[in-house]
């Protein structure tokens, strides 16, 4: 009865232990930053998935995205955290070509994944693509900061209570970054009419319409005197 007994505990404790892509399967939803090396100005994109499958012997992870086409991973390396899993891994990425056909490019893994998959971060690396492309994942939907954030050109039409006739003015730019803590910083200049910044702008969204921002700033702008004001 005692050997009986010390048998069955033992086959209790190898069947006890999960397999770690148990802990971290499913299906990912979020949105991506990337960043260029021929750019300062990230391109984020909204709707991304990452799904991640396997076996107890190795994990398989997909990257799929309307912008950046798909990139597979195989044998990911999945290590375990006091909180959570960190992984890495190397795999290749196919994505439309210019002339309407298909590219493969090599590209790697490297991550996040906290324990319960409240939070998934991971960062896919283009080597090869437009001087090196560094996509960030990041798991729930995009801030609106994030979503804005460029440099718009365009041209302005001034109007004033001296004259009836606008002053249009060409090659006018305005740039909108979004800031570490989620506010947004806006930037106007002019040729005409010097530099405006505006901290702390408020954003409001619509689904048909797109954003509405507002907010109050500076404008420095030159002076007859030949300073500024």
């Amino acid at each position: 009865m005692l050997v009986i007994a010390l048998g069955a505990v033992a086959c209790s404790d190898d069947n006890d232990e999960t397999p770690i892509v148990d802990l971290i399967s499913g299906t990912f939803s979020g949105y991506t930053s990337a960043a260029f090396s021929y750019s300062s100005t990230p391109i984020v994109t909204e709707d991304e998935t990452v799904t991640i499958s396997g076996d107890a012997s190795s994990v398989e992870l997909t990257y799929t995205s309307e912008t950046w086409g798909t990139a597979t991973f195989s044998d990911v390396t999945v290590t375990a955290t006091t909180s959570g899993y960190t992984l890495s891994g190397s795999g290749t990425a196919t994505m439309s070509s210019h002339s309407g056909g298909t590219s493969t490019y090599d590209c790697t893994l490297s991550g996040t994944i906290s324990s319960d998959k409240s939070t998934v971060d991971l960062t896919f690396t283009y080597p090869s693509v437009m001087g090196g492309t560094v996509i960030t994942f990041t798991m729930g939907d995009a801030p609106t900061s994030l979503l804005i954030a460029g440099t718009y050109s365009g041209y302005t039409s001034a109007a004033f209570a001296y004259a009836t006739t606008p002053i249009i003015t060409e090659d006018e730019t305005v740039t909108i970054a979004a800031e570490d803590d989620g506010s947004i910083t806006l930037t106007y200049t002019s040729g005409t009419w010097g530099t405006a910044t505006f901290t702390g702008i408020t954003v409001a969204e619509d689904e048909t319409t797109g954003y509405t921002l507002s907010g109050s700033g500076t404008a420095e702008m030159s002076s007859h005197s030949g300073g500024t004001s």
